[in-house]
């Protein structure tokens, strides 16, 4: 089961045995120094270190796509798209507030995926939900405590948790083990084009989809909470870099030369990482003072700020309208519009919420402790 954000009293030390923190407030090069103002405007632009010990430089998503921007005007169909301005708002619910669902379980829910409104996934402690539509029923249940969720398609389903567990259902709708190589807790998968990703503390493997996975990144420092991405070279993972001297938030890039990894010099934990198009969002929490915080990266640098209340966020879900909803401890629950600033949304429950996911920007939910199941509209 998930951690509880530790309350750390840091030493004043971002040395990182070499790593040097990233954050620069306002700018200042504080090199490996604490930073000194961690208030809510405090920027965490995370500008690339070439250090001799760990190579630290955030890689930069590989953009090379098919040239878009000018296609042949010869052909009327390629004609370059009339700019019709920020996205819709009409299909972004009006509701403010999410209301209570039953689970059918106590058990602690913590991520929700799935492949459309007829198909979705809850995995928890001991038990894996599925609704085709209608009410959750129990599809698994066993010892493991599972932590995250991909659905490829309604019958190709992984879920991972602790002590390395990966599970995969099959077109008979069974679930059965895959060996993952590792004793290593897995938080969160994430898969495209028949590859996937799973991470977790200190690692993050891989797989073609065939069963067999094998490690593509590790680091004993490195506990990786979250993983998502846009296609097989832009992928984005999230988590927390510990030593016995200091703790900041990490975000790692891989792109077609591998993963690269940056530390936002920030005593915190990032938990949840989306990626689209053209950037990428997070959510975490502050340590020693915990508070909410978001995370934007515009395509050069990560960008971060603080929200009110007094926890983090653990969950992070990208609308399809541009619109984001994030959830988190004591059932705090928030949306940002496009264009738009953070606002909180009503929230039946004061139990912390884990998972996050919609199937349309008018069937979004929310899943958490004690078997808390939310949903919008």
């Amino acid at each position: 089961m998930r951690r509880a954000l530790p309350v750390l009293l840091l030493c004043g030390c971002w040395d990182f045995a070499g790593l040097g923190g990233l954050y620069a407030p306002d700018g200042a090069n504080v090199g490996g120094g604490a930073p000194s103002d961690l208030g809510d405007d405090a920027d965490l632009n995370l500008a690339a270190a070439d250090l001799a010990a760990v190579d630290l430089a955030l890689a930069q998503p590989d953009l090379a796509q098919p040239d878009l921007a000018h296609p042949d005007l010869a052909h009327p169909d390629l004609a370059p798209p009339r700019d019709l301005g920020p996205p819709a708002l009409a299909a972004i619910p009006s509701a403010t507030s999410f209301t209570s669902r039953s689970s059918g379980t106590s058990s602690p829910l913590l991520a929700v995926g799935g492949t459309g409104p007829n198909d979705v996934w809850i995995v928890g402690q001991s038990i894996i939900l599925h609704s085709t539509g209608g009410a959750f029923a129990t599809d698994w249940s066993g010892s493991a405590s599972l932590e995250g969720v991909w659905a490829a398609a309604p019958d190709a389903v992984w879920a991972v948790g602790g002590g390395g567990t990966i599970l995969k259902t099959n077109k008979a709708g069974n679930w059965h083990p895959e060996p993952s190589g590792t004793s290593a807790d897995l938080h969160g998968i994430w898969g495209s084009g028949g590859t996937l990703w799973a991470a977790g503390t200190g690692v993050i493997l891989r797989s073609s989809g065939n069963g067999s996975w094998s490690s593509e990144w590790s680091d004993g420092n490195a506990t990786v909470e979250s993983v998502h991405g846009c296609a097989t070279d832009d992928v984005w993972a999230a988590g927390v870099y510990s030593t016995s001297s200091s703790t900041n938030g990490l975000f790692l890039h891989r792109d077609a030369s591998g993963w690269s990894p940056a530390l936002t010099g920030a005593s915190e934990i990032v938990q949840h990482v989306v990626c689209v198009a053209g950037g990428a969002h997070a959510v975490g929490g502050a340590l020693g003072t915990p508070g909410p915080r978001v995370y934007d990266f515009d395509g050069a640098s990560w960008n971060g700020a603080a929200l009110s209340g007094d926890g983090a966020l653990f969950a992070l879900w990208a609308g399809p309208s541009g619109e984001l909803y994030a959830a988190g401890y004591g059932g705090a629950l928030w949306r940002r519009l496009p264009g738009g600033a953070w606002s909180t949304l009503g929230s039946p429950t004061s139990n912390a919420l884990w998972g996050l996911w919609g199937s349309s920007s008018a069937d979004v939910f929310a899943a958490g402790d004690a078997g808390t199941l939310l949903h919008l509209p």
